[in-house]
């Protein structure tokens, strides 16, 4: 059964390819300030797909290096090479699918294995009303956040300084519209935005992670996002 993140991967990667093509043609017209354009957009699809396969397979780097050396050996070896040359591609090219199978079992066994992340142990505290709130402090110069808070049966995200992100450029009125589009709506006296869902825990935790990935890696520019994010528990 396919996951919200197969589903998210999946459109990035349609997106990456349509992005692709169009660069290539926009190349093939001669329209090179146009295809630099592109070819900035589909830097940012590119590395956000690196970002979501890396957390459906924290492996996913070793594999790709590894898929890759693969294929550069196979295309060395459909030339003409020398006897000794061929005989060394060989060994290299087993020694790579030795390595990348073994990487594949793991991940196979890592599969199987229940998996914890921060947010599921903060959620979980929530859920079981040992904390008030969940603050995810999106970048700390701007102070975006989107904050979880939890009343019965119903989970209240609150995204904030929204002002500030805007002032500082790095979020505009698109990026909003994107958020409403999953459910958001502005509150009346400020710019933030919430959103309420209501379900059993498991439904509320998957809820959740959904959209938070979606503010993440599908919302949010990369420029929203530092490097001293973090989370903070509300008592």
């Amino acid at each position: 059964m396919e996951s919200k993140l197969d589903f998210i991967l999946a459109a990035l990667e349609s997106e990456e390819k349509a992005i692709k093509a169009s660069i290539d043609e926009f190349l093939e017209e001669g329209d090179y300030e146009f295809a630099f354009l592109q070819s900035k957009g589909l830097s940012d699809i590119s590395h956000q797909i690196y970002l979501l396969k890396r957390i459906e397979d924290p492996l996913f780097k070793q594999k790709q290096f590894l898929q890759t050396r693969i294929q550069n050996i196979e295309k060395a070896l459909s030339k003409q090479v020398p006897a000794h040359l061929k005989e060394y591609l060989l060994n290299e090219l087993q020694a790579a699918e030795r390595e990348l199978e073994i990487f594949e079992m793991r991940q196979k066994e890592d599969f199987l294995k229940p998996k914890e992340t921060v947010l599921d142990n903060c959620l979980q505290l929530l859920f079981l009303k040992k904390i008030k709130a969940v603050d995810i402090i999106f970048s700390k110069k701007t102070n975006l956040c989107s904050k979880l808070t939890l009343r019965g049966k119903t989970l209240s995200i609150r995204i904030s300084s929204l002002k500030n992100a805007l002032q500082e450029g790095c979020l505009d009125n698109y990026h909003i519209k994107m958020a409403e589009k999953l459910g958001f709506s502005r509150l009346s006296r400020s710019l933030d935005l919430k959103l309420k869902l209501q379900g059993e825990q498991d439904d509320l935790m998957r809820k959740s992670k959904f959209i938070l990935a979606r503010l993440t890696f599908d919302i949010f520019p990369g420029g929203c996002i530092d490097s001293e994010s973090f989370i903070k528990l509300t008592q």
